[in-house]
Parts: structure tokens; C-alpha cells; sequence
């Protein structure tokens, strides 16, 4: 049985943990991998993953207390470039490959570093990893057993959106924009205790939740609004319309990630639904943007379904990143 090592602290528990722990899942659930997952391990963490089912090959463990003898598997994961503790890299075999997994990045700049060894440490062989769009680049983290199937019709007595958005005044008044339209809209809200008064929008602030009934919200929704890199991922594999939010950088740096994945992503997106994840990324939706949305669902859900299909065909990050380990 292969064995190893994935290394991940993070901040943010809704987005960075998922990475992890879906890679973790997916080398167990279908390579038989067996996997020491050394994670922060805080009060969220522990009641995110008493939420989701782990699979037994997997072994979970507190990334700040673990054993400094540990002995240290010959392949090796650290997520987004983790600080692996002093005591196990000194213990790190001279036949071991680490990989490290980067931030998923739609800008062809990642072509020229995906798969480049690192010249620092010579003791073993350290691979950046760079998912992102391009056939040059590297797959992100995805295991789906089954492809959901898109709504290719929209209910007007039942308009379903999702919204996991990062927290901003832009929200309320977007929902307040589409509240004057006459469809009955179910809006449910994730990282959110938002109330407010509505006419035809019934709000849900969902609770924390597993990966898997969060993938099935995405999947019954009508238009997701999703932010982070997991969360951008899950909502491809659903099918349905969604709008992406960059965290957002200084100097408007995540502007130019965002109109990168725009330009890589899509083959034929059409100016004003570019224009809408924009303005969703910078203020607000208003009355007009929901309009073009709901008139014109079924043209985008078939924009969308195009770009699910040439985004498949690169495959899964799981996959690759076995692959390099049993070369």
C-alpha cells in the first residue's frame, strides 16, 4: 500500500480545509492510499470533519502537536506550501518526492512553473504543482463518481440561488434588486446571518454542513455565487450557473485573476454576463443584471455546459498527482 504525507494549515476552515481533505479522500477512496492528514486543528476544523465522512485508510493529526519523532513516508503533500516542522524535514528520506500544491490560477503565467523542481534542498525532489486551465497546467483536486445533470429550465415559482459570498453590503442590495422582479426565489446564504425583509425571496442561512450536502446544494441551485478556489470547483461540476468572487488582493489583483479565468474559462462568454461577475466581485448586482439572467437562462446554462465539457477533459488533480508518485 502506497503511503502519505499531506501537510495543510490554513485560515480560512470553509476553503483551504476542503483541499486537503478531498485529496486525502480521493487517493483513499480510489487509489487505496493510506494518508497521514496533518491539519490545524481547531474548534472549526473539528466540527467540520465530525461533519463529513473520512475514510479509514486516513489517519488525522493535530499539525501543531505532532510526535517530533515522526518518521517521515517517502511521498509527501504540503498544501499551498505549508511549513513543514524542522524535526520532520530533517527526517525526510533522500528517495522522497514532495509536491507542492499551489493555489488553483487561471493565468497562463503557471505554464512555466507547474512540475518545476525546486533547486533549494537537493536531499530529495520538491515539484510545484499549479492547477489551473491550460493544457500546460495542472488539474485541480475533483473526484466525481457520477456527472450531475444541468437544469436547463428555469421554475419562476421556484428560482433557486446559493449564495457563499464574501461578507459585503453588496448582498443585501443585490437581493433587494432581484426582490422586484415577480419570481419566487428561495436564496440560501452560507457564512451568513443576514435577515431582512423580502417579498418574494425566502432566505435560508445554512448552517455548517458536509462537502457532500454542500455539493448537492450547488447542484439543485439555478445560479450558485460562490467564492475561493473548492468552492469555484464544485460549482463547475454542478452544471448550473454560477458567478465567481476572488478573494480580493491589494491594488486589485484579484481583478486580473478574475478576468483571467473569465478569458480561459469560457470559450464564448458573452460581454454582459462578464460585466455581472465583475460588478458581483465590486458592488453589487442590480435590477437590470437579474433580468438578464433569468431571461436568458437557458442560452447561459448552455454556455456553461460547454465549459464544464472542455474543462473535464484535463482530468483530476487526484489522479496526476498518483500518477507522479507511482511513476
Amino acid at each position: 500500500m502506497i503511503k502519505v504525507d499531506i501537510f495543510s494549515r490554513f485560515i480560512d476552515n470553509y476553503g483551504d480545509l476542503t483541499i486537503p481533505v478531498r485529496l486525502a479522500n480521493g487517493l483513499a477512496d480510489k487509489y487505496d492510499v493510506s494518508v497521514n492528514l496533518y491539519i490545524s486543528m481547531k474548534d472549526n476544523t473539528r466540527r467540520i470533519l465530525s461533519n463529513n465522512q473520512i475514510n479509514s485508510n486516513i489517519a488525522i493529526i493535530d499539525i501543531d502537536n505532532m510526535d517530533e519523532y515522526q518518521e517521515p513516508n517517502n511521498k509527501i503533500i504540503s498544501i499551498f506550501d505549508t511549513k513543514l516542522p524542522i524535526s520532520y524535514i530533517n527526517n525526510i528520506p533522500r528517495n522522497a518526492m514532495l509536491i507542492n500544491y499551489e493555489y488553483f490560477s487561471a493565468e497562463t503565467w503557471v505554464d512555466d512553473f507547474h512540475l518545476q523542481t525546486s533547486p533549494v534542498d537537493k536531499r530529495y525532489e520538491k515539484i510545484f504543482y499549479f492547477p489551473g486551465l491550460t493544457i500546460k497546467s495542472g488539474s485541480p483536486i475533483y473526484c466525481i463518481p457520477k456527472l450531475n445533470k444541468p437544469k436547463i429550465t428555469m421554475n419562476l415559482n421556484n428560482f433557486l440561488i446559493n449564495i457563499f459570498s464574501y461578507p459585503s453590503e453588496g448582498i443585501t442590495r443585490s437581493l433587494k434588486s432581484l426582490d422586484r422582479i415577480d419570481i419566487k426565489t428561495q436564496c440560501n446564504l452560507f457564512d451568513s446571518n443576514l435577515s431582512m425583509s423580502l417579498v418574494n425571496i425566502e432566505l435560508n442561512n445554512v448552517d455548517f454542513c458536509s462537502f457532500e450536502v454542500f455539493d448537492q446544494y450547488l447542484n439543485e441551485g439555478n445560479i450558485n455565487f460562490i467564492r475561493g478556489e473548492d468552492s469555484l470547483i464544485r460549482a463547475i461540476l454542478s452544471g448550473s450557473i454560477f458567478i465567481w468572487q476572488p478573494y480580493a488582493q491589494e491594488e486589485g489583483e484579484h481583478l486580473k485573476k478574475l478576468n483571467a479565468f473569465l478569458e480561459n474559462y469560457f470559450t464564448d462568454i458573452p460581454e454582459k454576463l462578464k460585466n455581472i461577475f465583475f460588478k458581483w466581485s465590486r458592488y453589487n448586482l442590480e435590477l437590470e443584471d437579474w433580468i438578464y439572467l433569468t431571461n436568458n437562462f437557458e442560452n447561459l446554462i448552455n454556455i456553461y455546459i460547454r465549459a464544464r465539457e472542455y474543462f473535464l477533459k484535463k482530468g483530476s488533480g487526484i489522479d496526476d498527482i498518483y500518477a507522479k508518485f507511482i511513476r
